[in-house]
């Protein structure tokens, strides 16, 4: 992973928990969130993590995002 994707993803970590917008903008628009079982289980949508969005914030207004490692699969 090079550095400029380790930065996207701190950003979007960063953003998760209070900016939906921010957020976005880290993402493709075509962005999907595949589950445990993959593709064959079905995707999460970007509209879809908004609502998941206000669900945490909802639940958990402290809550915050810390990335401690970032892991490549290459």
């Amino acid at each position: 992973m090079n550095e400029e994707n380790i930065q996207l993803v701190r950003r979007a970590w960063a953003t998760y928990t209070g900016d939906f917008e921010a957020f976005a903008a880290c993402l493709a628009d075509d962005w999907r969130e595949h589950g445990p079982s993959g593709p064959a289980g079905g995707f999460g949508t970007l509209e879809g993590e908004r609502l998941t969005m206000e669900s945490h914030r909802i639940a958990f207004p402290d809550k915050h995002a810390e990335i401690h490692q970032i892991l490549s699969g290459r």
